[in-house]
């Protein structure tokens, strides 16, 4: 379904949708040392991964669970060794779906409940590109990185 607002969901959940968008992007990703021996701007660092699925064996689909949200981002905060409360910028997904919101805002809230509030800005390059498809989370990664590169947290469009 399209957005009969006009505009999707964000971390706000002012949207009602995705709306449908093109993008196309490209990460150049080195070791640190190899980046700083070339010369090379670094905008960013990958310290871990997670990937978890609930799917049946063989597929793959978005995980509608608060509980693995929040089992997968625990994993690779664990595994990166930071702690969720030193987290400032979390891009959220935003797919623009109220099952789907819903479940990303409870996760992102039960991982840093210990935060004070307004310590963690919440953002989504959805709620300004669109959904991007196979592009969507490139799109998140490089706007995160850049928002992490020049210390600034992107405004957020709300309702």
């Amino acid at each position: 379904a399209l957005a009969a607002k006009g505009f999707a969901a964000g971390p706000d959940g002012a949207g009602d949708a995705p709306v449908l968008a093109e993008g196309l992007g490209a990460l150049l990703l080195k070791r640190r040392s190899t980046a700083r021996r070339d010369g090379d701007r670094v905008y960013a660092s990958v310290l871990d991964c997670a990937l978890r699925h609930e799917g049946r064996p063989g597929t793959f689909r978005h995980s509608l669970s608060a509980g693995h949200r929040r089992a997968v981002a625990e994993a690779a905060h664990r595994t990166a060794g930071v702690a969720p409360g030193s987290v400032g910028l979390v891009e959220c997904a935003g797919q623009g779906t109220d099952a789907l919101g819903r479940a990303e805002q409870e996760a992102i809230a039960a991982l840093h409940a210990a935060a004070p509030r307004g310590s963690v800005a919440l953002g989504s390059v959805r709620d300004r590109l669109g959904h991007t498809f196979a592009n969507a989370g490139l799109a998140g990664v490089t706007k995160a990185a850049l928002a992490l590169h020049h210390r600034t947290v992107p405004p957020a469009r709300t309702g």
